[in-house]
């Protein structure tokens, strides 16, 4: 997740959750939370896998990152239909500053007429395949009323599967290796298991069956964000 993703996240959590105050963004854990006297480390990770594939620089990163910021601020300037729109680049795109925001007008208009017949009810996975506008392969998105502003991301090679409590464990030891520099800092750790920023990247219905893994994290949550359910899983 980016920055933007990860306040994006937080923020949801904070308003599903409701037992906490507003935090401060940090590093190593992500979020701080004072509360009482005491400090809260909020430290999120995202539930997905990677293929194995060489990853553009970071400048052509932040340069994919401005133009889906770009198109989302449009598109909602547009419509109010909430959604999450996943985009995949030409592998060889190269654009000036000044021409972001016009590919990303392109975009948003695309979403829209994709989008504008459709019923406003919770669905994923569609995918848009003709007169995408030049420099994008690939626009995927789902309709997500219960969200409080449309997201877009970019989709780089990253997919997820069927996850069970196994692939939960392991995304919860990974981070429990860097949990001892986190109780430096705050009082309590909470871990963050983000599901939905990825296209096809939904558990549905989610059920907890067998036994977490013994981690030292005060409280585990997993967010879903298309849906906006939160679990308390520890």
């Amino acid at each position: 997740m980016n920055i933007e993703e990860e306040k994006f996240a937080f923020k949801i959590f904070l308003e599903l959750y409701g037992k906490l105050p507003p935090g401060e963004k940090s590093e190593r854990p992500d979020f701080v939370i004072n509360l009482n006297g005491k400090k809260i480390g909020v430290e999120l990770t995202e539930l997905m896998e990677e293929k194995v594939q060489i990853y553009s620089s970071a400048a052509r990163y932040s340069l994919e990152d401005k133009i889906a910021k770009s198109a989302q601020i449009q598109y909602d300037s547009l419509s109010s239909k909430k959604v999450l729109a996943h985009l995949r680049f030409v592998d060889n795109l190269k654009l000036a500053l000044i021409e972001v925001d016009t590919l990303a007008s392109k975009i948003a208009k695309t979403i829209l007429n994709s989008v504008k017949e459709l019923p406003y009810v919770l669905s994923h996975n569609f995918e848009i395949q003709n007169d995408l506008p030049k420099g994008v392969s690939g626009i995927y998105y789902d309709i997500a009323p219960f969200m409080p502003e449309s997201h877009f991301s970019v989709w780089r090679g990253k997919w997820t599967g069927s996850f069970d409590i196994d692939f939960l464990n392991k995304v919860i030891n990974k981070k429990e290796k860097n949990i001892i520099p986190y109780r430096k800092k705050v009082d309590q750790i909470y871990l963050l298991i983000i599901e939905g920023f990825n296209f096809s990247g939904y558990l549905g219905q989610f059920e907890l069956k067998g036994l977490l893994t013994k981690n030292s994290f005060d409280k585990i949550f997993l967010l879903q964000i298309m849906s906006r359910q939160l679990h308390e899983i520890k």
